[in-house]
């Protein structure tokens, strides 16, 4: 379907629900395309768009569930909120370098959505931006970004690696929550808000590290979080072989028990499995064996028991086949 050549804009709702289109390839000249122009076509495949267009509206494509390929214009500055929410079959985008903001829910729900390339002058990334995006597997953020708003790789479960550069600033409640295959994050050195609740979900999460990735570095981050949960996650996945702290080392320590049962609550194996084996805790660890393993029993935890039969067995030299059953 092609507009006459002197239209410059697709006014709101123009193709809304439109189940017979199934291509849509505009005249060149196009400037805009309103708020919700293909919201509901169900049918729509393809998008071609003159590189002529400036602005995409709020959910301009939201629910085109057919949509598979869809060209962004060179020429585009504005990308509305949730233009893209619930194209689930949309599995490639790439940005023009003119997109400064990616603005809240724009790929919500896009389930398919595998590679995104994303303009080196990206400076933010909006509320839920790529919230229930679970093909994602690899993302680069550019340098230049600042912020990361709530929610913004939320259900992102493909997820195994990303590297936060050190140009953000702000880092938003829950921004990664849910990242369940996230195994590995970089965060900024320095961060002016970092919000809560950071790695909720984030159950194969066991190492966090900073670009700079010092005691000095790491006890600064530490220090400006306040929030129980979010010290402990850093805490223990900021360890590893080469960092030495002793005020982190201390703090695990002394919240061992503590923080092993949220593990447990949250289903996070990894940090568990971690925070049970860091070297300096294993007075600790022993001494509070016993009530760990009933709290995890009564609570039916099958997967740390293990780990915690396991530990019995190789740390403290416990070993009976009558224990199988516990299991």
């Amino acid at each position: 379907m092609a507009l006459p050549q002197h239209e410059t804009r697709i006014r709101a709702r123009a193709y809304e629900g439109r189940e017979e289109l199934t291509e849509f390839a505009p005249g060149p000249g196009l400037l805009q395309i309103g708020d919700r122009a293909f919201f509901g076509c169900s049918n729509l495949v393809r998008a071609d768009l003159p590189d002529t267009v400036r602005k995409i509206g709020t959910v301009a494509f939201g629910e085109c569930t057919s949509l598979r390929d869809v060209h962004l214009p060179t020429g585009l500055q504005v990308l509305g909120s949730l233009a893209f929410k619930g194209c689930k079959s949309l599995s490639e985008v790439t940005f023009p370098a003119g997109v400064r903001a990616l603005k809240g829910w724009t790929f919500e729900s896009c389930q398919a959505l595998s590679k995104v390339e994303l303009p080196a002058g990206l400076t933010s990334i909006e509320c839920g931006a790529f919230l229930g995006c679970r093909s994602l597997t690899e993302l680069a953020l550019p340098s230049g970004l600042q912020s990361i708003g709530e929610h913004a790789f939320e259900g992102c479960t493909g997820l195994r690696e990303l590297v936060i550069p050190d140009s953000v600033e702000t880092i938003r409640r829950g921004a990664f929550w849910d990242c369940t295959g996230l195994t590995r994050i970089v965060l900024p050195t320095t961060l002016t808000h970092k919000g809560n609740d950071l790695f909720n979900g984030c159950t194969s999460l066991s190492e966090i590290r900073l670009a700079i990735h010092t005691p000095y570095s790491v006890e600064k981050m530490f220090l400006g979080t306040t929030k129980f949960e979010d010290k402990i996650h850093l805490a223990v996945g900021l360890m590893d072989g080469t960092l030495v702290s002793g005020m982190l080392q201390e703090y695990i320590a002394r919240y061992l028990l503590q923080g092993l049962k949220l593990f447990a609550d949250r289903g996070n194996d990894a940090m568990f499995s971690k925070a049970l084996n860091l070297p300096f805790v294993q007075t600790e660890a022993k001494a509070c064996y016993d009530e760990l393993f009933a709290y995890v029993n009564q609570n039916n935890k099958m997967t740390v028991k293990a780990i915690l039969m396991n530990y019995r067995q190789t740390e403290m030299g416990y070993h009976d086949a009558d224990d199988e059953f516990e299991l």
